[in-house]
């Protein structure tokens, strides 16, 4: 398989020359975001429009690469690293010890996110010896070191959609963090002990649960969805996420009905997509257009150029100046203009 930039460029140059093929692939961020609102997937995948780089995604760039480095360096010393008191000298970048691979600045980032994170590997490594010893006392070490090791690390998979329409050509893709034995996660995360689960690292704040099933859930359901049908040594038996920020794992139960759902929105946004008119992406009206919170106040990337009446006098909801700011100034019609620019729901796609 060609590396990760090259599949994707690959993909990009398929993508042009190829008119049943809107999109170049579809990967986790696409669909979440066309999910999020699809007016916005239009701006940020359709139009192309590109968004600054915050802190946040910097540092979960760097906190990724530090995971990443770690693996690989455990890797090569897996037996030693398994019995190693400090699981920090194979972070990459140190002086001493054996974690001299890719150095990253990670030092800025130690609590919680790599402090957390050892933690999280020293608890997976207890977590297999235990069950090791339940298997064979006398060879525990040596089953623990088997299924502690990484299946993958960084793993790329390319997934050839079923589509209604036989004639559509858009892959689905993504890199999966990591994925280890699911002997070696807890069984209240991952039920099975054998197979493997697919392992997401998340820096951000542990959603709360009315917002999992089209977030995180939907996330690990596209990853299962993939990995399912190309690791063909092994079979994927759980999805989880891993937030260092909080310490915490969450296990994603896959569902047939969550599969349904996203296999109803990956069609509906590549039918949009080819279709290629702006008009026909509906705006999701929702507090991610615009707010203003204890954590200060913000807006979608796109929001000056959407039609969204989200915090304006104008809509039935908060009103927020910086909202009202952000528009052009002759942005503002009649009600009857308001209600037809924050139309509601979703194109039926057989209209298309």
């Amino acid at each position: 398989m060609p590396d990760q930039s090259q599949a994707i460029e690959d993909a990009k140059k398929a993508a042009e020359s190829d008119q049943w093929r809107p999109l170049p692939y579809i990967s986790k961020s696409r669909l979440k975001t066309y999910v999020t609102c699809p007016m916005k997937f239009w701006f940020k995948y359709i139009e192309g429009r590109k968004t600054d780089a915050t802190f946040y995604t910097a540092r979960g760039t760097e906190v990724h690469r530090t995971y990443e480095h770690f693996y690989e360096n455990v890797s090569e010393r897996l037996s030693e690293a398994f019995e190693s008191r400090t699981l920090s000298q194979y972070l990459p970048g140190k002086e001493t010890g054996h974690g001299r691979r890719g150095a990253a600045d990670w030092a800025d980032h130690m609590d919680p996110f790599i402090s957390s994170f050892l933690r999280f590997e020293k608890r997976r490594r207890e977590e297999v010896l235990e069950k090791a010893a339940n298997v064979n006392a006398d060879a525990a070490t040596d089953i623990g070191v088997e299924w502690w090791e990484p299946v993958g690390i960084e793993e790329e998979g390319w997934l050839d959609y079923d589509w209604n329409d036989p004639r559509w050509n858009v892959p689905l893709m993504g890199f999966a963090d990591l994925i280890v034995w699911s002997a070696s996660l807890p069984d209240d995360i991952v039920e099975a002990n054998h197979g493997v689960t697919i392992l997401d690292f998340k820096t951000g704040s542990v959603p709360d649960p009315q917002y999992r099933d089209e977030g995180i859930y939907l996330e690990q359901e596209f990853y299962a969805t993939i990995f399912e049908q190309t690791m063909e040594d092994h079979k994927v038996t759980g999805v989880a996420a891993y937030y260092p920020k909080s310490d915490t794992t969450i296990g994603a139960p896959l569902s047939d009905d969550r599969r349904e759902y996203m296999d109803q929105k990956l069609h509906e946004m590549v039918a949009l997509s080819f279709h290629g008119d702006q008009g026909h992406f509906p705006i999701d009206e929702q507090p991610l257009c615009a707010w203003s919170n204890s954590n200060g106040e913000g807006m979608c990337d796109f929001y000056g150029d959407c039609d969204s009446m989200w915090g304006l006098p104008e809509f039935n909801g908060p009103t927020y100046d910086h909202a009202v700011e952000a528009k052009p100034d002759d942005f503002y019609g009649n009600e009857e203009d308001a209600a037809e620019v924050s139309g509601e729901g979703i194109y039926n796609i057989s209209e298309l």
